[in-house]
């Protein structure tokens, strides 16, 4: 079904023509499309970026009008900027009904998915973005990864919190916080035997900074216990007044 829906989707592209229309000329069909989502449009006002504007997806009626069929937060950031009457790139079909038109939008956006916050965090890492560059390493260190949906000894489920803790502590405080858990597969120093296993901490589901997702995976357990953000939230904390009592004998 899955394969048949992409099929779908690419032969909805193969009657369209790529056209140059002003911003102003767009309209939207609410009998069909969703409301727009104005804090999604204010947030692109504020981060507009002309690079990743992409080609809008649109019908041309009988009349002149060209709706919608993608791209409708795109268009209301670009109206609130004041660009009503810049020319922007978009897909246009002609001599659609309504019906065919809620059915290219049913199709074009039923299967989109958006990238997961590892996958967003991955390609910061390839834009040399310095704080993903610097949170990279330290996985590295402690042979871990930042992965959204993995399932090995490795994986790191939860980015928000690694982030966050990042943000307060620095390096330095990531990685005594990640160095808690002595999960099989990691690089280990002696110290380390005396630190808590990833399947000897509770999997909570209690929420932290937001979070409640599951972070480390301990996959040599027999019941695949996982460490919880909560957890890393709890040994952060502890790191940071560990290291702020250090900070303090040594002034």
């Amino acid at each position: 079904m899955a394969k048949q829906n992409k099929q779908d989707a690419f032969r909805v592209l193969e009657n369209a023509e790529m056209e140059w229309v002003p911003v102003d000329a767009f309209s939207v069909d609410h009998s069909y499309d969703r409301d727009p989502i104005q804090t999604h449009i204010d947030f692109l006002t504020r981060n507009w970026d002309q690079d990743i504007m992409g080609p809008l997806l649109a019908s041309r009626r009988a009349n002149g009008k060209h709706y919608l069929l993608d791209g409708q937060h795109r268009i209301g950031a670009l109206k609130k900027l004041g660009k009503g009457k810049y020319l922007v790139p978009a897909l246009v079909y002609e001599g659609l009904s309504v019906a065919d038109e809620a059915r290219i939008y049913r199709k074009y956006n039923k299967d989109r998915r958006q990238p997961s916050p590892s996958d967003n965090f991955r390609a910061l890492v390839r834009e040399g973005d310095p704080k993903a560059v610097a949170i990279k390493k330290v996985l590295d260190d402690l042979d871990l990864e930042l992965n959204s949906f993995g399932n090995t000894q490795r994986d790191v489920k939860c980015v928000a919190n690694v982030i966050a803790i990042y943000n307060k502590m620095g390096a330095a405080g990531l990685d005594a916080t990640l160095s808690t858990v002595n999960c099989p597969g990691r690089r280990t120093s002696p110290e380390d035997s005396t630190r808590a296993s990833c399947s000897a901490l509770p999997a909570s589901s209690t929420t932290e900074q937001g979070v409640s997702t599951r972070v480390i995976s301990s996959a040599h357990s027999p019941h695949n216990h996982r460490k919880s953000c909560s957890t890393v939230a709890r040994r952060s904390r502890v790191q940071l007044v560990s290291l702020s009592t250090r900070s303090s004998a040594k002034t």
